[in-house]
C-alpha cells in the first residue's frame, strides 16, 4: 500500500544492529579454521570471534558456532 515503504524504512532506522541482526547456526567439522568457515558465510574472523565470546583461533569439532548474517550485521539497509 502507499506510504507503507516510508513507514517501514523509519521503524526499521530506529532498530539497533542487533535488534536488525539474524543468526545461522553452523556445527565445526574436522579441518575447518575459523578464516575458512568466515569465507564460507561471507563474514570475518574477527566477528566471528566476537560473535561467539572467542579470542584465538582455537576451535573444537562439534563445536556450535553462531554466525552472524542479515542486513543489520552489514551494516546497511537491503
Amino acid at each position: 500500500p502507499l506510504g507503507t515503504a516510508a513507514i517501514l524504512e523509519a521503524s526499521a532506522s530506529r532498530l539497533t544492529q542487533a535488534e536488525r541482526m539474524r543468526w545461522r547456526y553452523y556445527r565445526v567439522r574436522r579441518g575447518d579454521s575459523l578464516g575458512a568457515i568466515a569465507r564460507q558465510f561471507d563474514t570475518s574472523v574477527a566477528q566471528l570471534q566476537r560473535a561467539n565470546g572467542i579470542s584465538g583461533s582455537l576451535i573444537r569439532v562439534g563445536q556450535k558456532l553462531m554466525i552472524p548474517s542479515g542486513e543489520g550485521w552489514a551494516g546497511g539497509l537491503a
